[in-house]
């Protein structure tokens, strides 16, 4: 009733299949106004003429009018009322009437301020609803709109109604308003001879035959039938299986009979019809016919790629061993060609294990959905159980099993920290596995990079890199080439390529947007990357987005790599000396983890580090260096291979030892070096940079400012042409005063005359009404000024920004 008094509208059009609550509705929306007149007009559905329409309209509305109404004297009638009135047409005759929708819409363009139309009716109504919607003088509810929610059901059945007892009616149902009002009918009656439940499903179907399918054509409810066997059907698949010349009217038709049909939210084209009326009309099929639709069904769905779909008619239809073929099809391409596991997971659980461990791919497959997310205990409990099949059929499909068990072996290996088996295995697996398993041979390749990667083999990944996109070029896909382009990323990243670097990954986002992809567990990857890119070019604003993006889209893949934009987060907040904010997302991406029931070796050393840069901000250095030597000692015993994590975040570690370890300057001073001394030649550039930084701030903290001036020159000179702008962000926010010590390019230009006018009396500790009255403008326009000056210094505060333009020379 709230949404739909809210709307003052020439028409509310209340168009939903029968039972769905309109008149009761519309009823009570009667009952509510006190603002006028209200003409209630029930036509009960059936035919009706012109000439009787005007009529029953003259009639309600208490109009004189001659016998032999026409629609001139209805239109006389309608257009000399004076006072408000509401003229409510209950349920508008079922079958189509071509010349009564057009006598109707005739009516409603009539300008009639004062008269608001309200129809409750069973099919959409052949009148021109675009233009009343474009003038903004409709209000449509549907049968989803007219729908119950779980939150609506206390105040429809009562507070001390058992509600889990009607939760089995309500799914079967979707809501339907007919299906509550009948089953609280049957709770409160006294026929105790018969069971509720009995009751309950007789009333049911006896409303449903009589009130929904009872006015339905013959052949329209043979064909409904047929739909109901389908359970799920878009306008192609209702063409393949009633052999429909035109697929598009007949669709459009069904839709407007309101024939109780429900979108399914997860497949936007595709419905559903209620299933207790379905349930009805299925019955009406022999055992063969049903046979014979499941199985079309399931052909057709194969062939679209519908797999999902196909499987259940596969099984319906009793064909098990097509449901297996299936299912494998399907995990195939969702898990390995597609880098999805969500719904690999999704479908294993939601499907019998019968099925789901019926074949050696799919032991395999399952095994693979739990490796990607290093969950390594339940990978293994399924390889386990693949001895059953073996050996294969033929010598081919034998070593293809043992191939992808190999490399599931180097995938758990990897995320178990075990660096010598892992390459072992996968480097076998890559020369046994054929081409068309070039998914598990990516899988083994990347393992292999991110080895590389730890040992800081940056010539290595190179080669390995360069191998994997020839092997990519037998494929036509651009897809795995943008998989690979992380690697790549990470390789220029440490170089400090970073120009180069963020313009690959925006053309690789670019190329996925608004696809069937972008929702992909890697491509939240891909905004990771992104963010962690920008971030060290200074882009801030633009790397937070990135990383939300990135958190967003991995939570919901189940991507193991989630927890790593909430540290990415963290680093942010810290970058800003939100110490608490930081500690916070530190403690969620922990949270996390722990559900998620990966391996912590594959984890700990990046959740380690994050936790002791809090530690150290917060002013625990002892308990922050007890984190970072278990993170040294871990790899210098090569107890563990760290996959999320590469010797980028080891050398981090080591200069975060030298800086809170140390005893003296001097001795940080010679530790910092060190490091940067082995960073630089094995290509780190970027990281021999912040290090470099760091001995700028290290000699300042200990009040030797020409060596901190001279560590700051070389330290700009080494990051400018990396682009490299994250170090000196900081200093810029932190530590203004430790930057002035060296002249560098100002930027007057960057501000406007206003803005940098605005920003000295924001330096000055005015408000911003103090601003405005100052300078003559609104504190709007104010606040507007101050967000373009935030976001033009890359900055979110005041403070932060009369900061940074100093260091910059704007102040």
């Amino acid at each position: 009733m709230s949404k739909v008094l809210s709307r003052d509208v020439r028409l509310r059009l209340l168009c939903a299949a029968a039972g769905s609550g309109k008149t009761t509705l519309m009823a009570d929306c009667a009952r509510s106004h006190t603002g006028g007149k209200v003409a209630w007009i029930p036509l009960h559905g059936t035919a009706l003429s012109n000439e009787a329409f005007l009529q029953h309209l003259v009639d309600a509305l208490g109009l004189a009018a001659p016998e032999g109404i026409n629609e001139a004297l209805a239109t006389r009638a309608l257009l000399s009322i004076s006072e408000p009135v509401w003229v409510m047409l209950d349920d508008y005759p079922h079958q189509p009437t071509p010349e009564l929708d057009a006598l109707l819409g005739r009516l409603l363009n009539l300008h009639t301020p004062v008269v608001q139309w309200w129809i409750t009716s069973r099919r959409r109504i052949a009148i021109n609803m675009a233009k009343l919607l474009i003038a903004d003088e409709l209000l449509e509810l549907n049968g989803v709109d007219l729908a119950l929610t779980h939150a609506e059901l206390p105040a429809l059945l009562g507070e001390g109604t058992d509600l889990k007892a009607f939760e089995g009616t309500f799914r079967d149902t979707q809501g339907w308003f007919a299906a509550a009002s009948i089953w609280l009918a049957a709770q409160q009656s006294q026929r105790s001879h018969l069971s509720s439940n009995y009751q309950l499903e007789s009333l049911l179907r006896d409303y449903v035959e009589i009130e929904v399918l009872g006015t339905l054509q013959g052949q329209l409810r043979q064909q409904l039938a047929v739909l109901a066997v389908a359970s799920a059907f878009d306008e192609a698949l209702c063409s393949h299986l009633l052999n429909l010349t035109d697929s598009y009217a007949w669709f459009r038709d069904l839709e407007s009979q309101g024939a109780l049909l429900y979108p399914i939210a997860e497949h936007p084209g595709w419905f559903r019809l209620m299933p207790t009326a379905a349930s009805v009309l299925a019955r009406e099929l022999s055992t063969e016919d049903t046979q014979r639709i499941h199985l079309q069904a399931c052909d057709w769905l194969a062939q679209q790629e519908q797999y999902r779909f196909a499987i259940d008619h596969a099984l319906a239809a009793g064909k098990h061993e097509r449901a297996t073929k299936l299912l494998e099809q399907l995990a195939d391409r969702r898990l390995l060609h597609g880098f999805q596991s969500t719904q690999v997971f999704e479908w294993f659980n939601d499907l019998p294990n019968s099925l789901t461990h019926s074949s050696s791919d799919l032991v395999l497959l399952n095994a693979f959905a739990f490796g990607v997310t290093f969950q390594v205990e339940k990978a293994a409990a399924c390889l386990e159980s693949l001895n059953k099949f073996l050996p294969a059929a033929t010598a081919e499909q034998h070593l293809r099993t043992l191939g992808r068990g190999q490399a599931l072996l180097g995938l758990l290996a990897h995320a178990s920290g075990d660096r010598e088996h892992a390459q072992r295995h996968c480097k076998e697996a890559i020369a046994v596995l054929p081409v068309k398993d070039w998914a598990v041979q990516l899988l083994c390749r990347t393992t292999l990079i991110n080895h590389a990667l730890f040992a800081g083999q940056l010539a290595a990944v190179d080669d390995l890199l360069a191998s994997a996109r020839q092997f990519l070029k037998l494929f036509d896909s651009e897809l795995p080439a943008v998989v690979m382009d992380n690697y790549q990323a990470e390789v220029m990243m440490v170089r400090g390529q970073l120009v180069q670097a963020e313009t690959m990954l925006e053309r690789n986002l670019l190329l996925i947007t608004n696809t069937i992809f972008s929702e992909r567990g890697w491509v939240g990857r891909l905004h990771l990357k992104l963010g962690q890119v920008q971030m060290r070019l200074g882009k801030i604003a633009l790397a937070e987005e990135h990383f939300w993006t990135a958190f967003r889209i991995m939570r919901n893949a189940l991507e193991p790599a989630a927890y790593q934009a909430l540290l990415a987060l963290a680093d942010l907040a810290l970058l800003d000396d939100e110490v608490g904010k930081a500690n916070s997302l530190v403690e969620k991406a922990a949270r996390l983890l722990a559900e998620r029931k990966m391996t912590p070796s594959s984890y700990l050393a990046n959740l380690e580090l994050a936790q002791a840069k809090v530690l150290i901000r917060r002013q625990e250095p002892a308990r922050a260096l007890l984190l970072l030597e278990n993170i040294r000692q871990r790899h210098a015993c090569g107890q563990s291979t760290q996959p999320m994590s590469t010797l980028e975040l080891l050398l981090e570690c080591e200069g975060l030892i030298a800086e809170v370890g140390a005893a003296d300057h001097s001795q940080a001073r010679r530790e910092l070096q060190e490091v940067i001394a082995k960073a630089t030649p094995l290509g780190y550039l970027t990281c021999a940079a912040d290090l470099t930084f760091k001995l700028a701030l290290l000699s300042y903290n200990a009040g030797e400012k020409d060596e901190a001036r001279t560590w700051l020159l070389q330290a700009l000179e080494t990051a400018k042409p990396l682009n490299h702008r994250l170090p000196m962000e900081y200093l810029e926010r932190t530590h203004p005063d430790l930057c002035s010590l060296v002249e560098r390019e100002r930027q007057h230009d960057l501000l406007s005359e206003r803005e940098t006018e605005v920003l000295r009396l924001v330096e000055a500790c005015l408000s911003n009404v103090e601003i405005g009255q100052r300078l003559f403008i609104s504190m709007f326009t104010v606040k507007s000024h101050i967000q373009r000056i935030c976001g033009k210094l890359g900055v979110r505060r005041r403070a932060q920004a009369v900061a940074k333009a100093k260091s910059m020379g704007i102040l």
